[in-house]
């Protein structure tokens, strides 16, 4: 009947089961695929292209290097392949503004 108080249990379980679905409805999905980064896209440039902080940066920081291969990304972060004087291969990347985010020194 509408007009029957419920007893006091049954309203605390109610309030529990509430709490419960609004708790579950929130929660993230748990069989989710976690997003992965799309892969870098760079293309080419001429070694004259690459940005002056960017060279300053190799300058003062793999001096003797020489460049062998750059490439940027849409995001201006430049991959530059390098050739030591001790003819030692690594792969830096460096921002626009010649900061330094990466090096993959190969042996």
């Amino acid at each position: 009947d509408k007009n029957t108080v419920p007893d006091k249990e049954n309203v605390t379980e109610r309030k529990q089961d509430l709490s419960t679905k609004k708790t579950t409805e929130l929660s993230p999905a748990t069989n989710q695929q976690p997003v992965k980064a799309a892969p870098q896209v760079y293309q080419k440039v001429e070694h004259s292209k690459v940005p002056a902080p960017v060279q300053q940066e190799i300058a003062k920081k793999h001096k003797g290097s020489k460049i062998s291969t750059a490439s940027v990304n849409s995001a201006g972060i430049y991959k530059v392949e390098l050739i030591g004087a001790d003819k030692t291969q690594r792969t830096i990347y460096v921002d626009k503004n010649g900061k330094e985010i990466k090096d993959d020194l190969k042996q």
